[in-house]
């Protein structure tokens, strides 16, 4: 009786350390890069409304004496529908500056996030949720820099807000935070990094205990299976 009890706690210690063990499926990672749609809007009379827009590839950014120019870029995210156990993991955008003027140091680029539909509206000049600021890397005073630079936004919860919303743009807008500068931005990218996770794998002190447990009923049953037989064969 005694060997057969530790035949059953050894098989039950296998079959726990071969779950554990068990190798589980890596996480696949993919990489898609978005080219955005680039229009500038512009508000002629500062009431904060868009007044015009058009489509452009080198969209001012501006807060002048009397207008003001924002850059929008939407992205078709239509195609982009993750299955349950795909995530987003990181997600970048990218508009590329060239030049840039500043009249003081204290300037940089805000980052607005809206939902999009494909096309050049006035009133995208307004629309959106605040998100990020960029600032450019020009810190001396009546400078111009002759190197394009990359605006680097960070957007992971926002796209996959969007996504989860089944919506098929998204819309960014940049805007100048004062009038100390501007900024001629030209083409933009939107780049996701996805991830595939694995299924939940069972904690391995889970799965221990629960082999032990099997383990142990049936060796009492077994147990009480041999004492009846003997108590018949007694009778």
């Amino acid at each position: 009786m005694k060997n057969l009890y530790h035949t059953i706690a050894f098989a039950s210690v296998c079959t726990a350390l071969g779950f554990a063990l068990g190798a589980s499926p890596e996480a696949k990672a993919a990489t898609i890069t978005l080219v955005g749609n680039g229009y500038s809007a512009a508000d002629y009379n500062r009431d904060g409304l868009g007044d015009f827009s058009h489509d452009s590839l080198d969209n001012l950014l501006e807060i002048g004496e009397f207008a003001e120019f924002r850059a929008l870029y939407e992205f078709n995210i239509a195609n982009l529908s993750l299955t349950s156990n795909t995530i987003i993991t990181q997600a970048v955008l990218q508009v590329r500056a060239n030049p840039i003027t500043v009249r003081h140091r204290y300037f940089w680029a805000e980052l607005f996030g809206y939902r999009g539909n494909g096309e050049a509206d006035a009133s995208d000049f307004e629309a959106g949720i605040y998100l990020r600021k960029y600032i450019p890397d020009v810190t001396t005073t009546n400078s111009q820099s002759s190197q394009s630079q990359i605006f680097t936004y960070y957007v992971a919860p926002f796209i996959s807000e969007l996504i989860n919303n089944k919506d098929a743009f998204a819309g960014f807008g940049i805007r100048a935070t004062n009038s100390l500068g501007k900024a001629n931005l030209t083409e933009a990218r939107l780049i996701i990094e996805t991830a595939d996770v694995a299924e939940p794998v069972p904690e391995p002190t889970t799965i221990f205990g629960s082999a032990i447990a099997l383990g142990v009923a049936g060796w009492l049953k077994r147990k009480k299976k041999i004492k009846y037989d003997k108590i018949v064969s007694a009778q």
